[in-house]
């Protein structure tokens, strides 16, 4: 017997002892696929049929070439096969070219202590929430080099939720890792991409307050975060089966308990310790510290600045700078701020108004021309005129409680027709008269600048060097000639 025969022997006896394949494989040091073949290889033997050899298999060596050297799609291959006068289906193609790739290999890369750490979810499906049934994930955030774990589990994966668990995670292990490896996770990226993912602006924000770094998995490469994902199915197989409710409170309770008391506790099969031990031995004191205060939570979402120059929110209007009217900004909020961005520049801040319908105005966000004056600004508007102009404007302030603003900026339009000492002049009269108004003012002002009727006879004679005539006559000219053309019209004399 050559050694051979003598391993499909052994593979034999094996399955004959009712171990599986994987069993099999793992005792040998072999594959799955390989166990499989030296069975089939077995029955050949015994039974002394041949093995059947694929129709492909006379072209193994060209089809090697055309995929890995030149780079060729199975449609392209399977039309260069048909060029050959062979008769097989594109789908044989695809699978036997399958068959033929080699399987890529991995090299690990241990990790240092506090380095990194890896988040994932993974579902776990239905559990009852006040007496409905709603889908459940857990969030797994673990250490690369001990394997010490958290768990939480959630009913959704928005933005707060992932925020909120790392943060407890970070809490749960009393420091933070370097770096954090995530998943390309629409909470955390908004673009994939290998060379240079778009991070979340708050993500990004979070991350720098607790001093880590934001790493991103390459695209269908679930190897990038093999610890994670090991974490997560652990759970499923270890906790997940072993649990006898669906009440979402005691799976919330049991998870906890199990993750400190089982979990963390057990020896895990690669390293060959328990998390827990590395931890404190190795990992813990290499976490950089907890910042003082939690990092808080704001939401992000894109505004269009209306033509009032306010942006609308939980239906409240809220005031930004008049000059973005039209355009696009980021809103920021806690809800108790709001905050607004333009091109990562903050341009406003609110507190939020608790009511509806409410109009939230900075007056430094309207126009110059368009913001409300204060008291000063029209005490200095009348002050050039004069002293008994400053005297009035108390006075209109005192009768007129709404009005005053308007007469004082009619009586500094008067300034622009008559001269200031007219109009000081008309207001020291005007306060010692019945009506104190602007219309009382104005009059005033006009009388002083009258004409007497000496001097209106003397400028109408003015410049006329004597040839000034009465209008009257002009007038019976005018007369006598309407006169006249009317009886040539109508042929009278």
């Amino acid at each position: 017997m050559n050694k051979k025969e003598e391993h499909l022997l052994i593979v034999k006896r094996y399955r004959d002892e009712g171990l599986s394949f994987r069993a099999i494989a793992k005792r040998m040091g072999l594959s799955k696929s390989k166990v499989e073949k030296d069975l089939k290889a077995y029955e050949c033997q015994r039974t002394g049929t041949k093995p059947v050899v694929h129709l492909l298999e006379p072209y193994r060596a060209q089809l090697i070439e055309w995929m890995e050297v030149k780079h060729m799609t199975a449609s392209l291959i399977h039309k260069r096969l048909l060029e050959k006068k062979l008769n097989i289906s594109e789908s044989s193609v695809r699978r036997y070219l399958h068959s033929l790739k080699r399987p890529e290999v991995y090299v690990h890369i241990p990790t240092s202590p506090g380095r990194e750490c890896q988040i994932d979810f993974g579902y776990l499906g239905r559990f009852l929430k006040e007496g409905k049934l709603v889908k459940v994930w857990v969030f797994c955030q673990v250490l690369s080099h001990s394997r010490y774990a958290f768990y939480k589990a959630v009913t959704d994966q928005t933005t707060d939720t992932f925020f909120r668990c790392q943060m407890e995670a970070m809490e749960f292990f009393g420091g933070v890792p370097a770096t954090l490896k995530i998943d390309n996770l629409g909470a955390g990226v908004l673009e994939a991409d290998f060379y240079q993912p778009l991070i979340q602006k708050q993500y990004s924000e979070m991350a720098a307050h607790y001093k880590a770094t934001v790493i991103t998995c390459r695209i269908r490469r679930g190897q990038d975060k093999g610890i994670v994902e090991s974490g997560v199915k652990y759970a499923k197989n270890n906790f997940l089966k072993n649990l006898e409710t669906r009440e979402l409170s005691e799976l919330h309770a049991q998870l906890g308990y199990w993750n400190k008391t089982v979990c963390n506790l057990r020896e895990h099969g690669t390293l060959r310790a328990t998390p827990v031990d590395i931890f404190i031995k190795e990992e813990k004191r290499k976490l950089k510290p907890l910042p003082v205060k939690r990092y808080e939570i704001f939401r992000y979402e894109p505004r269009t600045v209306n033509q009032f120059g306010h942006i609308y929110y939980r239906y409240n209007q809220y005031s930004v700078p008049s000059h973005f009217a039209g355009e696009t900004v980021l809103l920021a909020t806690n809800g108790t701020v709001l905050r607004v961005f333009k091109d990562d520049v903050q341009v406003a801040m609110h507190l939020v108004d608790p009511y509806k319908g409410k109009n939230v105005t900075e007056d430094h966000h309207q126009p110059i021309h368009k913001r409300a004056k204060t008291t000063e600004y029209y005490r200095q508007l009348l002050e050039p005129i004069g002293e008994y102009a400053l005297r009035l404007f108390e006075k209109l302030m005192a009768l007129y409680p709404y009005e005053w603003k308007r007469m004082c900026n009619g009586i500094r339009k008067l300034t622009e027709k008559y001269a200031k000492s007219i109009v000081n002049k008309a207001c020291q009269e005007t306060l010692n008269s019945t009506h104190s108004d602007y219309r009382q003012v104005k009059k005033i002002v006009v009388s002083l600048t009258k004409p007497s009727s000496a001097e209106l006879k003397q400028a109408a004679l003015k410049g006329v060097a004597g040839y000034a005539h009465d209008l009257k006559k002009y007038d019976s000219f005018v007369t006598l000639f309407k006169e006249e053309k009317m009886n040539t019209r109508y042929g009278t004399t």
